[in-house]
């Protein structure tokens, strides 16, 4: 499901340093999807850090990359499962 408002999600790709900006598509209990302004590549698990429109929660937790396509306009859709699920609070901090 998507949230409800644009979220936003701070990620570090394998090799840097730097935190990259990502825009969450799809969000569930389970994993997320991403866009991003570059490809990722599958099965290596990143630590990324969801944070909701209102900047008002965050969650830090690790995501294992599924699956990387290229989207339109030059981005990027990663898909990922998490290391653990999120709860219903925390899904919930994304849907208002």
């Amino acid at each position: 499901m998507p949230p409800t408002t644009l979220a936003v999600c701070r990620l570090i790709l394998p090799g840097t340093e730097v935190p990259l900006l990502a825009w969450i598509h799809d969000l569930s209990n389970k994993g997320v999807g991403l866009l991003i302004d570059r490809p990722c590549p599958t099965g290596v698990t990143l630590p990324v850090f969801l944070v909701n429109a209102a900047h008002s929660f965050g969650v830090a937790i690790d995501l294992r990359v599924v699956r990387c396509e290229p989207g339109a306009g030059g981005d990027f859709y990663v898909g990922g499962q998490f290391s653990r699920r999120l709860t219903a609070a925390e899904i919930e901090c994304f849907m208002v």
